[in-house]
């Protein structure tokens, strides 16, 4: 069973280790990569596939395999390139409807697979930490034809090789403490923040304002009146969801007020890193790796219903 949401945790009694503090001479950005994410895609299969998740555009030592409906549709397993079948699960049917929807999350070290509109992941596994951004498609034995929820289609023959397409999708949740001045910031490059990228600053102008900027661009692409946002007192957590190159912002929960929201493509990249600074001489503190398996998938479950 997916685990319980985390973030409902004490944040302000967890060990002085886990918090990460920017100090007021932070002028510049500190990166972490995106080591969490989601995937919910179709497919419409004849007979077993594979699905793996890559670093990069192509086979990669460590990606992680996932094989569905292998035996005559009696067998699921994951694993990675070099050890396929590292947990194997009973699934009988697990193809059996002419249109399948899955959802894969991995994250905390730990990747699920399970089927849209459960709860539960019917396999799973522990593996070591990777940073995904690409997953690649294979029907061994027949052709397939998968659908991405970036509304991308893509046909795979009776092959093994994997055809890769880049995760234009995620989700992140950090917490944060501090008076004002709190950025955050989705790139493409890891060694320094340049185009493409998209930079979102929350509580500025004194913790009256937050603004999404895009490709170090000095124009707000959107801003928007939230005073008191930040507190000096407590930690406030923030849900990043990207999807279709819309940027989300909310507080609390995964389905909680909207701080603010890109109004064009903002994301029209693959995200490889996170980054994070506060500015104009402010302090903060930050708390990552709040994300949770279950409430990606809740979350965007119900996005998808409305």
């Amino acid at each position: 069973m997916l685990p319980e949401f985390p973030s409902r945790i004490n944040l302000d009694q967890l060990e002085p280790s886990k918090i990460f503090e920017t100090r007021p001479d932070f002028n510049s950005w500190v990166r972490f990569p995106i080591v969490n994410g989601f995937l919910r895609l179709a497919v419409i299969p004849k007979s077993d596939i594979k699905i793996s998740l890559s670093s990069r555009p192509k086979d990669d030592p460590g990606m992680i395999v996932i094989s569905l409906g292998y035996l005559d549709d009696m067998r699921s397993a994951i694993g990675t390139i070099e050890v396929p079948f590292s947990v194997e699960k009973t699934t009988p049917n697990i193809l059996k409807r002419n249109y399948n929807e899955f959802w894969i999350v991995w994250v905390n070290g730990e990747i699920f697979v399970l089927k849209a509109g459960e709860k539960k992941a019917f396999i799973s596994m522990k593996y070591k930490t990777y940073s995904i951004q690409y997953v690649g498609f294979s029907s061994p034995n027949s052709s397939a034809v998968w659908y991405l929820r970036d509304g991308e289609k893509i046909i795979t023959s009776a092959s093994s090789r994997f055809i890769y397409h880049g995760i234009r999708t995620g989700y992140l949740e950090l917490a944060f403490k501090g008076k004002s001045d709190a950025h955050f910031a989705l790139l493409f490059l890891g060694g320094r923040a340049a185009p493409p990228m998209v930079e979102v600053k929350l509580g500025v102008h004194g913790n009256k304002k937050s603004c999404i900027r895009v490709d170090n661009n000095d124009h707000n692409q959107t801003e928007k009146f939230t005073p008191d946002l930040l507190s000096v007192d407590r930690f406030i957590i923030f849900c990043f969801n990207w999807h279709n190159g819309i940027l989300t912002v909310r507080t609390d929960h995964p389905q909680g007020p909207i701080v603010i929201e890109s109004n064009e493509r903002s994301v029209d990249f693959v995200p490889h890193y996170f980054a994070v600074r506060t500015g104009h001489g402010t302090a903060g503190k930050w708390i990552f790796g709040v994300n949770n398996a279950k409430a990606i998938v809740e979350n965007n479950e119900t996005n998808e219903a409305k």
